[in-house]
């Protein structure tokens, strides 16, 4: 299942990526011919859960002080400032697209595996 999940950046809050891999997973499970609503609802509710995954990503592998540092940027907004994070993940997670490409490939995986049961 190749994925071009290497191009996903560390902004939490880029849908049109997010909806590019959810629309990725509607194709490989088949979900192409739902109904518009339908799909929109499919594609939205994949876009949030990898939104998850990649939070989930992060503090996995980040380190306490790390974390920390990590919650103080969420501390007043859902979204943090993306310059600020990005320096966070250079100096914590110095391979985090390798991270984000072999989590989403897995997410990607589960993804269409459930919803082609």
């Amino acid at each position: 299942m190749s994925v071009t999940t290497n191009t996903m950046t560390s902004d939490l809050n880029n849908s049109d990526q997010s909806k590019e891999i959810a629309d990725l997973i509607i194709e490989q499970a088949y979900l192409s011919n739902l109904p518009e609503a339908d799909k929109n609802y499919v594609r939205e509710n994949l876009a949030l859960q990898i939104t998850r995954r990649l939070g989930l990503i992060i503090m996995e592998n980040l380190n306490e002080e790390g974390r920390l540092e990590y919650s103080q940027l969420l501390e007043n907004s859902l979204i943090p400032d993306q310059e600020k994070l990005q320096e966070l993940l250079d100096k914590y997670i110095p391979d985090y697209a390798e991270k984000v490409k072999v989590g989403l490939d897995e997410f990607i995986k589960e993804a269409v595996a459930s919803l082609t049961k």
